[in-house]
């Protein structure tokens, strides 16, 4: 097995291990349905770079998902996964000031104004630019968390 191999499987691992709330009983899969939001803005070359911002974007990427994965759920808003999943330890938020305290229930005008952008671990990152990787890894989120099995 070669390193990348091995990072992938890493991240694998990682990506499914990702930490979802639960409402009623019922999983909630905002955070996977954000990864893949993730996924399609690298797929479609609107991120080039290891920097997601909370924009337009990405919120409809995000509902789109939404929509073909969780049509007789609620939609919970793209706000709270984005920031939430900094705590699952492959994403981080970079602010425009490092003293912003904090909220415990954030809102699309804080992510605005106080989150420059959302970025994956660099391994991660580099990881998926490579096409291969980047469909290994959004299958298994989908088959994870997505299928009706799992849901």
């Amino acid at each position: 097995m070669g390193s990348n191999d091995l990072r992938l499987q890493y991240y694998k691992v990682v990506l499914l291990s990702v930490k979802r709330s639960r409402k009623k009983g019922v999983y909630i899969n905002a955070k996977p349905i954000l990864l893949l939001s993730f996924f399609d803005l690298i797929i479609k070359g609107i991120v080039k770079e290891n920097k997601f911002v909370f924009d337009k974007n990405l919120i409809h990427i995000y509902a789109e998902i939404c929509k073909q994965y969780e049509q007789d759920k609620s939609t919970t808003p793209c706000v709270y996964p984005f920031y939430h999943i900094r705590n699952d330890g492959f994403v981080n938020l970079t602010f425009k000031d490092n003293s912003t305290k904090l909220p415990h229930t954030p809102s699309a005008k804080f992510l605005r104004e106080n989150v420059k952008y959302a970025s994956f671990d660099n391994a991660l990152w580099d990881l998926l630019q490579d096409a291969e990787a980047r469909r290994i890894l959004r299958e298994a989120v989908i088959n994870h968390f997505l299928t009706s099995k799992n849901k």
